[in-house]
């Protein structure tokens, strides 16, 4: 495998030299990340060349000269979108991505964030033993197996670059997990010298500051479930070392039968949202339907439905679907609204609003130390509070998704779930695998 993932990272370079020579653009192609350092894992080598031009190579013309290029070196290829449009192509049964990038010295001259690549990359490259490579290998298949490595939205864990710094950090797999395994959030470090004032202010669970880029913090997109899961797992590990902590794992897939099954025997309700036609990058989608599902969570906590879990999902090109689990489909008409203390700030206000209000069905009256009335709903049925928090302008959910007509669907309609592509993540949304390693904390009895 190394020696194809080097032949064909030779072979697209020469290919990119020659589509830019015949273009007459000033880029350098230049191989970047795991496969550069040798510390991807097998089976999952990320190729990444980047086209590097001058300074004043206008911005705006960077995305069409890298996709020309792409296109002129491998033919077809695939159109992504980063702080640029950037190319993903194939050759030779791997994946490349070809992305465009100014070339700096350092990180004063940054333009936009991916100009840093190539610096870690000369940074990694001046540090990293073979030893450290294969210590990079364990963490990263460590962080797969429980279910914590990438740093996209969708998994909030940990980078590549941040897993081969820790490595750099610590010296060694075994060193780091003893050490994370005690960490207490909020957690931070340096490679060298004293932190930035930036850290002190930080609300991050885990920050590392970029060693090529002391305003950045590599580790910020990991979340703080994430991070617990992680030094759970590092004390998991060293109660009971097993391979299993370095195996991926998978749930079979459910089926629509399955589905139903689950939701009756837990006699709950599942809530759909489905949006379609937003041809926006897979982040931005990601964004937004994390968003939107947390949004809408909270306004049906206030509506009284009791929700008991949301997430958002995406299929990455255009669709969006917001999933809840909610504990009832339909509210009772009378609501129990407690009001300000008697005698205190807001009194007069809460009595004026309710005393013989047309929606009022008892009270104001005193219970305990608080004013209290009962309320009629005007909205009673979860399908209709949905409906009024998404639509128009009034919308509560994320901007890409407000002015857009939603498809909401409950589990007893005869479209649900509306797409068969999701019903894989319903699965996993409902069954919530248990983190395997967590009877390894529990201890053995007398």
């Amino acid at each position: 495998e190394r020696v194809l993932v080097k032949e064909t990272i030779s072979e697209a370079v020469g290919r990119l030299k020659s589509a830019l020579a015949d273009l007459g653009l000033p880029a350098e192609p230049t191989p970047v990340g795991s496969a550069v350092r040798d510390t991807w894992l097998p089976g999952k080598a990320d190729i990444d060349i980047f086209l590097l031009f001058p300074l004043d190579y206008p911005s705006d013309e960077l995305g069409p000269a890298t996709l020309a290029a792409a296109e002129r070196a491998f033919g077809a290829y695939k159109l992504r979108y980063a702080s640029h449009p950037y190319a993903v192509v194939e050759l030779n049964g791997f994946e490349i991505d070809v992305v465009p990038a100014y070339r700096i010295s350092n990180y004063t001259e940054l333009r936009s964030p991916v100009d840093r690549t190539p610096l870690h990359n000369r940074f990694l490259l001046e540090r990293l033993n073979d030893r450290m490579r294969s210590e990079i290998r364990l963490l990263k298949a460590f962080l797969r197996g429980i279910g914590a490595y990438g740093a996209e939205l969708a998994v909030g864990g940990f980078s590549g670059y941040l897993a081969e710094l820790l490595i750099l950090k610590y010296g060694s797999f075994l060193d780091l997990v003893k050490s994370a395994s005690a960490w207490r959030p909020p957690v931070s470090f340096t490679l060298e010298g004293e932190p930035p004032d930036w850290v002190a202010e930080s609300e991050s669970p885990l920050i590392f500051v970029d060693p090529v880029d002391p305003r950045r913090n590599v580790a910020s997109a990991v979340t703080e479930t994430q991070l617990n899961r992680f030094r759970s797992a590092c004390s998991a590990f060293l109660k009971q070392p097993s391979r299993e902590f370095f195996t991926e794992k998978t749930l079979p897939p459910v089926s629509r039968q399955e589905l139903a099954r689950m939701l009756k025997d837990r006699g709950t309700t599942l809530l759909l949202v489905l949006y379609e036609g937003l041809a926006e990058p897979p982040d931005t989608l990601w964004s937004q339907a994390i968003s939107g599902a947390f949004r809408l969570k909270r306004a049906l906590e206030e509506a009284g439905f009791n929700p008991l879990q949301a997430e958002g999902w995406t299929d990455e090109t255009s669709r969006i679907a917001l999933v809840l689990e909610v504990e009832r489909a339909v509210l009772p008409v009378v609501e129990k609204r407690v009001g300000p203390e008697v005698g205190g700030p807001g009194e007069a206000g809460f009595l004026k609003k309710h005393l013989g209000a047309r929606d009022t069905l008892g009270g104001p009256f005193i219970e305990g130390s608080r004013w209290v009335a009962f309320k009629a709903r005007r909205l009673t049925s979860l399908r209709d509070v949905v409906e009024e928090l998404t639509s128009g302008v009034e919308s509560i959910l994320p901007k890409l998704l407000r002015g857009s007509e939603p498809r909401i669907l409950l589990q007893d309609d005869s479209d649900f779930p509306g797409w068969d592509d999701l019903l894989p993540f319903l699965g996993e949304f409902l069954r919530r695998r248990r983190d395997f390693f967590a009877e390894r904390l529990v201890p053995p009895e007398d």
